[in-house]
């Protein structure tokens, strides 16, 4: 079973697995729109290690950012920095899709937090072609200036739950719905029972910038930690991309496992991924013991 994490110096709130757990910590970064119940069904497996998984700002309990703020990808680093700098000690990164994003920029710039880096289905950021990056700071700006629908409203959960699986056709209700769970509140000034997204709708909005891919390669080449790369057999990045693109780490090593996106939330699939995980945090403790 979890606990509630809260953390004061960032404010970030989270889920925390297995917390008298003396060893390396690892924490947990999750998807775009996700939430730290992405590690719902991973983080119980993996029971040598603390596991604090973060709703990272903007997402599930977490507060959104001011309104004078962005959800630049490279923006959560000041936070996972004020939370990785508590433990006394290097810990490790376990992320999945965009969590990956910001486990990149982290370990990058701040190698000395970081003992390893686990990336599930995932090779960093998105990309803008230079040529294009006029075109994406004046969408991003546009964007910013539109008016933000009002988060949709639910009469229950299990309606919030069919919202969500409307969008993928491999997702399914248990697979995604603590994350759902997770990500609900009252609705404010709705109905009695009525509910609603807690995520900043911001989030949906275009980046003022993005990287180009000559910088997303310098920046992952910089990570100096050791990595593990699990891709999906039926995920969102193709394997020529997912090699290229992180084949620039020093010392990564690459794996795939069955399953779609979320394989990591999925029964199934999730036990494999654990053996993995484990297996490569043993080899990274032992070499530095």
């Amino acid at each position: 079973m979890s606990q509630l994490f809260s953390d004061q110096m960032s404010g970030l709130h989270g889920l925390d697995w297995h917390s008298q757990h003396a060893g390396v910590p690892v924490v947990a970064l999750h998807g775009w729109l996700d939430n730290a119940a992405s590690f719902s069904a991973l983080a119980p497996l993996l029971s040598n290690h603390r596991i604090i998984a973060l709703d990272l700002p903007g997402h599930g309990k977490s507060p959104w950012k001011g309104a004078d703020a962005d959800y630049s990808i490279w923006g959560y680093t000041d936070v996972l920095w004020q939370v990785c700098q508590q433990f006394g000690q290097p810990i490790h990164l376990l992320s999945h899709s965009m969590g990956s994003a910001t486990a990149m920029f982290l370990s990058a710039a701040f190698p000395e937090l970081v003992k390893s880096v686990v990336m599930l289905d995932a090779a960093g950021p998105l990309t803008t072609p230079e040529d294009r990056l006029a075109n994406q700071l004046r969408e991003g700006v546009l964007a910013q200036q539109q008016l933000v629908r009002p988060s949709r409203k639910f009469a229950d959960f299990d309606q919030a739950l069919s919202a969500r699986l409307r969008g993928s056709s491999v997702l399914t209700g248990e697979c995604i719905g603590p994350v759902v769970e997770r990500n609900l509140q009252p609705a404010v000034g709705g109905e009695p029972g009525e509910l609603e997204w807690s995520t900043d709708p911001r989030l949906r909005l275009a980046s003022r910038l993005r990287l180009t891919e000559s910088q997303v390669r310098a920046t992952l080449a910089a990570i100096k930690a050791p990595v593990m790369a699990i891709r999906a057999a039926d995920g969102l990045i193709p394997e020529a991309m997912f090699k290229d693109r992180l084949g620039v780490i020093d010392d990564c090593r690459f794996v795939e496992c069955s399953g779609h996106h979320h394989f990591h939330l999925d029964a199934s699939t999730a036990p494999a991924i654990a053996e993995c995980i484990s297996a490569f945090w043993l080899e990274v403790e032992g070499a530095s013991a």
